[in-house]
């Protein structure tokens, strides 16, 4: 069987899940998160260290984290492809990219949100709503 280019990719890293922080279309301090499954990642050096690149893919779902009005605790909330967000590819890194070392260990961004409710909630300055 030949596989997709896509699909080999997808095969290589599993469907890893990915938090990023991304700008709000209306500009201002905050900004959103949002859970994306990574389909590939690659690794490359640059001024002697190693860094991670993951690649996004557009057909693929995406959720923006946003606290449950019931429960006051968070939740995954289906999105649409986050305009703000222009790139395919992002360098991790904990700013953009907070608590990537965890995430990119479960391959539903549900189940991570929840096991990970409490620090998820203590990121600065997003907006939650």
């Amino acid at each position: 069987m030949i596989l997709r280019f896509i699909d080999f990719l997808c095969e290589s890293v599993g469907g890893q899940v990915l938090l990023v922080r991304v700008d709000q279309p209306s500009g201002g301090d905050k900004k959103f998160l949002y859970a994306f499954n990574i389909p590939a990642a690659s690794k490359f050096k640059k001024s002697g260290g190693e860094l991670t690149m993951v690649h996004l893919d557009k057909s693929w779902s995406c959720w923006r984290i946003v606290q449950n009005t019931d429960s006051g605790g968070l939740r995954c909330s289906k999105a649409a492809w986050p305009k703000m967000l222009d790139g395919r590819h992002l360098v991790l890194n904990d700013n953009k990219t907070p608590l990537h070392w965890q995430s990119r260990r479960f391959s539903d961004p549900v189940k991570f949100v929840k096991e990970f409710e409490g620090v998820i909630s203590k990121e600065t300055n997003i907006e939650w709503r």
